[in-house]
C-alpha cells in the first residue's frame, strides 16, 4: 500500500478451526469512520501453499450511514498460469486484492460481511481472512 494513506481500521481472523473456513461462518467487521473522506477498502487473504484451487469466490457487502452501499461476489485469484499470486514464505501465502480505492466514505458506523461462496460445506486450506480500511485523502 503507497506510503501516504493511513490505516483507518484492519482486522484480520486467523481462528478458522483445522484451517477450514465453513459455508455458514459470515465474518463480520464493523467500524467507524469519523471524516467524510476517500478510502480505499482491502481483503487480506491467507492460505496454506499449494492452495487446490486458482480462484476463492467470495460475497462482499457494505453497509454504512446510507445503507447498503454494495454487495457483490467476487474471485479472488489466487493462482495465474500455474503460479502463485500470493506472497509465500514457506507453507504460509498471503494475498491483498483492493476491492475499491479512493471511494468517498461519509463520517459514520460501517459493517463489512464476508461470506464464502465456495460449492461445499467449507473451504480447505484458509489461515486467514481480514479487511483494511485505508484513508486516501492526502493530509
Amino acid at each position: 500500500m503507497s506510503c501516504d494513506k493511513k490505516s483507518v481500521y484492519s482486522q484480520f481472523d486467523d481462528d478458522f478451526t483445522e484451517n477450514r473456513w465453513e459455508k455458514t461462518d459470515v465474518r463480520n467487521y464493523e467500524f467507524t469512520i469519523t471524516e467524510t473522506g476517500n478510502y480505499d477498502l482491502v481483503l487480506d487473504f491467507s492460505h496454506v501453499y499449494g492452495f487446490p484451487f486458482a480462484q476463492v469466490p467470495i460475497k462482499i457487502e457494505m453497509s454504512g450511514p446510507d445503507g447498503i452501499l454494495f454487495s457483490e461476489n467476487l474471485n479472488i485469484e489466487l493462482r495465474k498460469d500455474d503460479s502463485e499470486v500470493s506472497d509465500c514464505s514457506g507453507d504460509y501465502c498471503d494475498m491483498q486484492q483492493e476491492i475499491f480505492t479512493k471511494r468517498v466514505l461519509k463520517a459514520g458506523s460501517y459493517k463489512v460481511l464476508l461470506s464464502n461462496e465456495f460449492d461445499h460445506e467449507y473451504l480447505p486450506n484458509v489461515l486467514g481472512i481480514g479487511i483494511q480500511i485505508l484513508s486516501a485523502t492526502k493530509d
